[in-house]
């Protein structure tokens, strides 16, 4: 009886689990975020988003796979603080990890195209625009007081807005790649 409902407890905690959500033109909203009545931390939100990378065989190479994805089970919100303004910072994290994700997509792409890539390569431009992409948030947050700072958050909304409509060729997710 007991490992019946070891079992039965253990499914329930995994059914509650969301799907880590992809970045598209869709925006994040307050019920994507675990809503908290108390505090964690300092701040009112925490947008927790990574770059998955993935490895699908097809003939002689790959299908390298890189998203953006925001995760529904780490990030939150204080109740009380769920405004516009707060979403649109939290937004901009998001887009922040799929601005990083294109510049690492091109970056692979064009070093595959000029000379080759290797795992080696792929592992170590990952690593980097992971410890850019961190940079980024951090100095986003400073400069904008985690949203607080209307005149700084909007220079940042133009700043973000304007990379990634830059590298709008690079919405590709996938690439074939031939490993050197």
């Amino acid at each position: 009886m007991r490992g019946f409902l070891f079992l039965f407890f253990g499914l329930s905690a995994a059914a509650t689990q969301k799907q880590n959500i992809p970045w598209d033109l869709n925006k994040l909203k307050w019920c994507d975020f675990e809503q908290l009545e108390k505090r964690r931390t300092e701040n009112s939100a925490m947008t927790y988003s990574a770059t998955e990378l993935a490895w699908t065989r097809l003939g002689d190479g790959y299908i390298m796979s890189l998203t953006a994805t925001f995760n529904p089970n780490k990030s939150w919100v204080i109740k009380k603080s769920m405004t516009s303004r707060l979403l649109n910072h939290e937004q901009r994290h998001f887009d922040i990890t799929e601005l990083k994700r294109r510049q690492m997509m091109q970056e692979i792409e064009t070093l595959y195209l000029k000379e080759g890539i290797t795992a080696v390569h792929i592992d170590s431009i990952f690593s980097k625009h992971n410890r850019f992409k961190s940079d980024m948030q951090n100095k986003y947050d400073a400069e904008t007081d985690h949203g607080v700072n209307t005149v700084e958050q909007m220079k940042w909304n133009n700043i973000v807005d304007s990379s990634l409509l830059l590298l709008r060729n690079q919405k590709k997710t996938e690439l074939y790649i031939e490993l050197d």
